[in-house]
């Protein structure tokens, strides 16, 4: 008798809204709330995150009423959130899912995450946000950089719940719980084994790029795309511990 393995839509569409399991837990490599009880604590204790440039956490509304303070970006002198790299954060050729809660307060533009310096050959993923909603994005092997730009992927003045994964042969975008752009990427196309930081905020090293930003509940799993294309409902609590 043969057995029919659910999809990675419908486990996302069983995750509690916010605070209970999660059942992707076995693929998170980092796990930052980023709050005013949790700090940049990676929660999976792989890593150890720290604040540069000016970043810090600070008091200011989160997505959920628990959430009093998030990390806060300036958007200047490479202000940003990094972790140093990792093979964890070594995708190769396989799935992985990025997310966060991403308030763009829009004065900048700037890397929302990536490991990028402005360098295509040093690169792995890199994702931007503009000043004006818009933004590109680019996954990188050796010197050439596979992506997209687009418009009105991203709002201002208000928290998104914003996600970038790997399926396969797709690199797609997420806002809101909907597929704001997909990029195809060759069959087995191995991503660059970057050696530099995870950054958030900036570029990696602070190398220009800053985004005047608030961030909360980051989360990278490597292994899977918990979305798989589908439409999700963004969690409506804070994320688990596992």
């Amino acid at each position: 008798m043969s057995i029919i393995q659910p999809s990675a839509a419908f486990w996302a569409s069983q995750a509690p809204a916010g605070g209970g399991p999660d059942p992707y837990g076995a693929y998170r490599v980092l796990a930052i709330r980023g709050n005013q009880t949790d700090g940049i604590t990676d929660l999976t204790g792989r890593h150890t995150p720290a604040l540069y440039g000016g970043a810090s956490v600070t008091a200011f509304s989160g997505p959920f009423a628990a959430y009093t303070s998030v990390v806060r970006c300036i958007g200047s002198g490479g202000s940003r959130l990094a972790v140093p790299d990792s093979a964890d954060f070594n995708v190769g050729s396989g799935d992985f899912t990025f997310q966060k809660w991403l308030f763009n307060d829009g004065t900048t533009g700037g890397q929302i995450v990536g490991q990028y310096n402005g360098v295509d050959a040093n690169g792995c993923v890199f994702l931007y946000c503009d000043a004006n909603a818009g933004g590109y994005y680019y996954a990188y092997t050796s010197s050439a950089g596979t992506g997209t730009a687009g418009s009105n992927w991203f709002v201002e003045q208000a928290w998104q719940h914003v996600a970038l994964e790997r399926q396969g042969t797709a690199l797609r975008l997420y806002r809101g719980g909907v597929v704001k752009a997909t990029v195809s990427l060759s069959p087995g196309q191995v991503l660059t084994d970057s050696t530099l930081e995870l950054a958030f905020g900036s570029r990696s090293g602070g190398a220009a790029l800053d985004l005047a930003c608030y961030l909360c509940d980051i989360i990278v799993y490597k292994g899977v795309a918990i979305y798989g294309g589908s439409s999700y409902t963004p969690p409506t609590g804070p994320m688990s511990v596992v």
